[in-house]
C-alpha cells in the first residue's frame, strides 16, 4: 500500500496541547524561582539590617530585627510547582493519533501496492482521517480510538476486520 500524507492535523493538535502544558509548567517554574530569589533577598536584607544595628550598638533595633528575621524564617516557604499531567484534550488528541496510526498499520499489512492511502485530507467543510483509493473505488475512513468491539458487515466487496484492542 502506498501512503500519502496530506496533513498531520491530529499530530499537530497533540503537539500543541503538549506544548501548552509545557509552557504553563515553565511559567509556574519561573514564578517559583522568582519567589525563592525574592525570599533569599529578603533574608539577606534582614540579616544585614540586624548586623548593622548590632554594630551601631542599637540593641533595641537589633532585638526588633531578630524578631523580624525569626518571623520571616517561620513564614510560608514557596512551594515548588508540580508538573501538570496531560489534559483531557491532550489525551484525546494522543488517542486519536494513536488510533489513526494503528489503522494505517493494519491497512498496510493487508493491502497490496494497488492501493493508496491518503491521510489527513482537509477541505473547507472539514477533515477526513483517511481516503483509501484503489481498484475497487474510494473509501473514506474516519478513525475513532475507543475500547470495545466493532462488527463488520462482510457483504461488501471490500472488507477488513476492524477491532479495538484494550492496552
Amino acid at each position: 500500500m502506498n501512503l500519502l500524507t496530506l496533513s498531520t492535523y491530529v499530530a499537530d493538535q497533540s503537539r500543541a496541547a503538549a506544548d501548552k502544558r509545557q509552557s504553563d509548567d515553565d511559567i509556574a517554574m519561573r514564578r517559583y524561582t522568582d519567589e525563592v530569589a525574592a525570599r533569599a533577598q529578603k533574608t539577606a536584607a534582614l540579616r544585614e539590617k540586624s548586623q548593622l544595628a548590632f554594630r551601631q550598638r542599637r540593641f533595641l533595633a537589633w532585638l526588633a530585627s531578630l524578631l523580624a528575621r525569626l518571623w520571616h524564617a517561620r513564614s510560608r516557604q514557596p512551594q515548588a510547582p508540580v508538573p501538570a499531567a496531560a489534559s483531557q484534550e491532550e489525551n484525546v488528541w494522543n488517542a486519536g493519533e494513536s488510533g489513526e496510526q494503528r489503522g494505517v498499520n493494519a491497512l498496510d499489512r493487508i493491502l497490496s501496492d494497488d492501493w493508496t492511502l491518503l491521510t489527513g485530507y482537509r477541505n473547507p467543510r472539514g477533515e477526513i482521517d483517511q481516503l483509501l483509493v484503489g481498484p475497487a473505488g474510494i473509501l473514506a475512513i474516519e478513525s475513532k480510538f475507543n475500547n470495545g468491539r466493532i462488527f463488520c458487515d462482510s457483504s461488501f466487496e471490500i472488507h477488513a476486520c476492524v477491532y479495538a484492542v484494550r492496552e
